[in-house]
């Protein structure tokens, strides 16, 4: 009963920073923000900041809404269509092309900032009921720390490889969270957890 009426609460109020606030305010969630959230382009011409996550939970981009109180959108593979319907902040599907979700990414950068709704190796079948298990919880909690932007000398438009910056970001995430970096490519991940290489044909 205290899950259907919290989501219940995201269905109905659906801004995240507004639900955030009621969250917080009304159903005891507490929130411990560490480090500096990145503020707002200033620049008329509006471009938009990707959120790197290591997603321990779908509520991840939705918690990084709230806590920077402007629109964030969702990017994601395989969020089911139940999902997106019932999702408290707008959300775009990525196709797997590069070109293709190259020229999404960019367009969702000139008029919002972006999180990716992508999983770690946590991920199994259970992940689409993360808001339910989360929200069973009677004293919910979530912590989140916003990392430094990454230096301009560091990305793709400085001449780097996407490889080479993804490499770094996550790099940069397994130092903070203390974790240890593997040799494990994408297609490895994909054979551990769902028996093939993530293909999609």
């Amino acid at each position: 009963m205290l899950a259907v009426i919290r989501l219940s609460i995201v269905v109905l109020i659906p801004h995240p920073s507004i639900w955030f606030r009621t969250t917080v305010n009304v159903l005891g969630l507490r929130i411990t923000v560490n480090g500096h959230p990145t503020p707002p382009p200033s620049s008329s011409s509006f471009s938009g900041i990707l959120f790197v996550c290591n997603h321990r939970t779908f509520l991840d981009p939705v918690v990084v809404s709230g806590v920077l109180n402007r629109r964030v959108v969702a990017m994601n593979y395989s969020l089911s269509s139940i999902w997106e319907a019932l999702s408290p902040m707008p959300t775009f599907r990525l196709s797997r092309v590069r070109k293709l979700d190259e020229e999404r990414i960019k367009r969702g950068l000139a008029t919002s900032d972006l999180v990716p709704y992508f999983y770690p190796t946590t991920a199994r079948g259970w992940k689409a009921l993360d808001p339910v298990f989360f929200n069973i919880n009677l004293a919910m909690e979530y912590e989140i720390t916003f990392l430094e932007k990454l230096p301009v000398e560091s990305t793709c438009s400085h001449g780097k490889s996407a490889n080479n910056v993804a490499n770094l970001v996550q790099r940069q995430l397994a130092t903070y969270l203390n974790f240890e970096n593997t040799n494990f490519t994408r297609k490895d991940k994909y054979s551990l957890l769902a028996g093939n290489d993530g293909t999609i044909v």
